[in-house]
């Protein structure tokens, strides 16, 4: 798919249409069943379990071994439930299961529910799913299903699904409507992507024994065999994949090299206790590394230690990487923090208001509800009316509407960070690191790390999560520029008159909590200093004035607290997050850029060993640290990635010296070749 096909589709996606009886679920569209009311688990056993063998190879895994399943056809998750039923009853401690699972088609929660409620032998694998269900959105849905056990949904058509994955298969699952119904699901072009997802002698099952189908996955590389099918089914396949497997990293250009694999015997070390590093030690942990955090100044002592954040997502009116991307951001957040925390004490899903002040800003909101064909569960396009109903009060006279994401909301930075950490016992180590050395001390591998103090540590691999800490210590990160903000507190009066949702004009205002509210952010990209001032608590009064004024007067002056201070943004407001490229190997292997860009030079990108970073989130750190967090550590993990390939190589830290050499603005090196 070209870029600009894919900025030019819409992301919403329609829900299956499905008719229920006695005999069970059929999709009319396609005059096929989706499972019968009797013996559809029996079926599901015999076909996918026994076909690929999984009770014996879940037995047979090594602790901490990562074991990854496909499917194309997810349904109502009949597949996935079983076996990951079956790998919790067998799997040693420690093991690892992934699942990748592609539906053209998402089922409505409530088809979901009837579909379900027919297997009671799976109910809480049901719940669990039903729980974390996601909005009808193209793209990768990363569902957290328990702590070994993860799920990632794709939503969208199979050819774009096993284009955007990034990973390898040890079994799949072909479970699409029959060939004859649906022929895309099990056409050559498909066959050829799944043998390029396989790893080495992957197996595949299904129910279709169609000759065709035997032969385009013989074609693609799998040895296939006939076993007996199940119930009136003569016949069903199961196949081994005896070609070579691809090379690991698929990507649109072979520069945006992932973060090679590590064991989680490594020592991991983060410098950064911010909401960068903290998810990413949370990430890290949950699967087994050993994490410690460096910070000199303690817990979200920066920008992610203010009383309030948002989860506020920008969308243009195309579906652009950085629509994309935060869209990935926004549920995966939602499904995370929910996972994390089901009280409220950490974040309040009160949804995000984004006003409109001018007609040219409201009919560019109507325009992207229009063009990306969101569901309302994402965002709604309002009217200046409906805006006021969603804010509990009435709003200046040139709103001209807004647009509400439901999902969205507040969070509670200082207390998350401090919460990520305690969960899995890390202590920071409160030392600023002023040096890193290759070699841990007992080998050229790892590092070793200088603390201001004077103390040497000493780790496997370094995660730069803080952006002051990563300049001054790393000279390969792409320019980042530092914007001060400062965020004001203001406690009212009477808290009925607060907004019952976050209202964002040029800044935002806050729901109270504990009858108080926060307002911010100024944003001055040419503050050198971090001052508390007055001018900037009556600068965030004024604007609540101007967007809130039944909030404003209930503020009572004498109590005013608030905090200035730095965040990170990048050229293009993306994040940075992946491996930091070793730029004197990037001069030498892609100076030829500069005379022709549209060559594809065939040699991964070189990146520093055991370095990566998860840097530049800017003012939405809450919104998009959790999924960079969960992409590095799949990285590390050598887990399949939690979005597409191409988003991949829209946040990978090398991306703004590719064009710097394209431009002619970074020369090879005197002397190299």
């Amino acid at each position: 798919m070209s870029d600009r096909a894919r900025r030019d589709r819409p992301l919403g996606i329609a829900h299956a249409h499905v008719t229920h009886d006695d005999a069970g679920s059929r999709a009319p569209d396609y005059d096929d069943i989706y499972c019968a009311r009797a013996d559809s688990l029996d079926e599901s056993r015999h076909v996918f379990i026994d076909g690929n063998a999984l009770i014996a190879r879940f037995t047979e895994l090594a602790p901490g071994e990562l074991f990854v399943i496909g499917e194309t056809g997810f349904g109502a998750g009949r597949n996935v439930m079983l076996a990951w039923q079956l790998f919790a009853a067998h799997a040693p401690a420690g093991a690892r299961l992934h699942f990748v699972s592609i539906e053209a088609h998402p089922l409505a929660a409530a088809d979901l529910a009837c579909m379900t409620a027919r297997w009671p032998a799976l109910s809480r694998q049901a719940a669990r799913i039903a729980a974390r269900w996601p909005a009808p959105v193209a793209g990768t849905h990363r569902v957290h299903l328990d702590d070994r056990t993860t799920l990632d949904l794709y939503f969208g058509d199979i050819e774009a699904g096993l284009t955007d994955f990034t990973g390898k298969v040890n079994a799949w699952f072909l479970d699409g409507f029959a060939p004859a119904k649906n022929p895309v699901m099990w056409s050559p072009v498909v066959c050829r992507a799944i043998a390029g997802h396989s790893a080495k002698d992957a197996t595949l099952a299904t129910y279709s024994a169609a000759g065709a189908v035997r032969q385009r996955l013989a074609d693609a590389g799998f040895a296939w065999q006939r076993r007996p099918g199940h119930g009136a089914k003569k016949h069903c396949l199961t196949a081994r994949y005896t070609g070579v497997p691809a090379p690991p990293e698929i990507y649109p250009l072979p520069w945006y090299s992932r973060v090679p694999a590590a064991p989680n015997t490594q020592r991991i070390a983060i410098i950064g206790a911010g909401i960068a590093g903290a998810t990413v030690a949370d990430a890290l942990a949950r699967r087994g590394f050993e994490v410690t955090v460096y910070d000199g100044q303690g817990i979200a002592c920066g920008a992610s230690g203010n009383r309030d954040g948002v989860l506020n997502p920008r969308l243009a009116a195309e579906a652009s990487p950085r629509t994309r991307f935060d869209l990935a951001a926004l549920g995966y957040a939602g499904r995370w923090l929910a996972d994390l925390d089901d009280t409220g004490t950490l974040w309040q899903r009160h949804g995000v208001l984004q006003l409109a002040r001018d007609e040219a800003e409201h009919r560019r909101q109507q325009r992207l509800v229009a063009r990306l064909s969101l569901p309302a569960t994402v965002v709604q396009a309002c009217d200046r009316a409906e805006a006021a109903a969603h804010a509990g009060q009435p709003l200046p006279g040139d709103v001209q509407g807004a647009l509400f994401f439901p999902g969205a909301g507040t969070v509670a930075p200082s207390e998350l960070c401090r919460a990520l950490l305690a969960r899995h016992m890390i202590g920071p180590v409160t030392d600023d690191i002023v040096a890193l050395t290759r070699g841990n001390g007992s080998s050229a591998t790892g590092w070793q790390l200088q603390g201001q103090s004077g103390a040497i540590y000493h780790a496997d691999h370094v995660v730069l999560a803080a952006a002051g800490a990563a300049n001054q210590l790393c000279g390969d990160i792409a320019p980042q520029q530092a914007v001060a903000g400062q965020a004001s507190v203001f406690t009212l009066a009477d808290t009925t008159s607060a907004p019952a949702c976050v209202v964002c004009d040029t800044g935002y205002i806050t729901p109270a909590r504990d009858a108080r509210i926060s307002v911010g952010a100024s944003y001055d990209p040419h503050a050198t200093a971090l001052a508390v001032t007055e001018a900037g608590h009556a600068a965030n009064r004024a604007r609540l004035s101007d967007v809130l004024a039944e909030t404003a007067m209930q503020v009572v002056d004498a109590v005013t607290v608030g905090r200035t201070r730095f965040r990170s943004v990048s050229h293009d407001r993306m994040p940075l997050v992946g491996g930091v490229p070793d730029i004197a190997a990037w001069r030498a292997d892609y100076q030829d850029l500069a005379r022709d860009a549209r060559q594809t030079i065939a040699r991964p990108g070189t990146l520093w060993p055991g370095l990566s970073m998860s840097l530049a989130h800017g003012s939405n750190g809450l919104l998009r640290a959790p999924l960079a967090a969960e992409i590095l550590a799949s990285q590390l993990a050598g887990e399949p990635l939690p979005i597409a390939a191409d988003l991949v190589a829209a946040i990978h830290p090398g991306r703004w010296w590719i064009r710097q050499i394209v431009k002619g603005r970074l020369a090879p090196e005197r002397g190299s070749a």
